[in-house]
């Protein structure tokens, strides 16, 4: 289904700014920085849920992986992704063996990520809250 955009109102409290917005029949409650992200072109809402895809690919694959189900097994053990990409890292950390060292320590992660946030926790000194 496709649709137009039309601000219903906006609550301006400073802690959780909020839009009402209407998108054809549906009408949504985002936060401000959704909001500015879809705020222009057609829009695919959910009729299951309260997602919005910009495009419709986007709205196709949201509807397989959390409406009905679509899994991807791996064939080397019994692991299923609900999406491609994660099938995809799970075969490289299990099965393939990929590692990306640290080259200030011995750690070695399974996910570049995850390396990215050992080297700031462990060695820039960054702490999350």
């Amino acid at each position: 289904m496709e649709g137009k955009i039309e601000i219903l109102d906006t609550d301006n409290s400073k802690t959780n700014e909020r839009v009402n917005i209407k998108i054809s029949d549906f009408e949504v409650h985002l936060n401000q920085l959704e909001y500015i992200n879809i705020r222009e072109g057609d829009y695919y809402p959910c009729i299951q849920c309260d997602y919005i895809a910009k495009y419709k690919s986007h709205l196709k694959i949201h509807k397989e992986r959390k409406h009905d189900g679509v899994q991807y097994p791996c064939d080397q053990c019994d692991y299923f992704a609900n999406y491609l990409p994660d099938l995809k890292r799970h075969k490289d950390a299990k099965h393939a063996g990929i590692r990306y060292p640290c080259d200030k320590c011995d750690y070695k992660a399974t996910r570049p990520d995850s390396l990215k946030t050992h080297k700031r926790i462990r060695h820039e000194g960054v702490r999350y809250p």
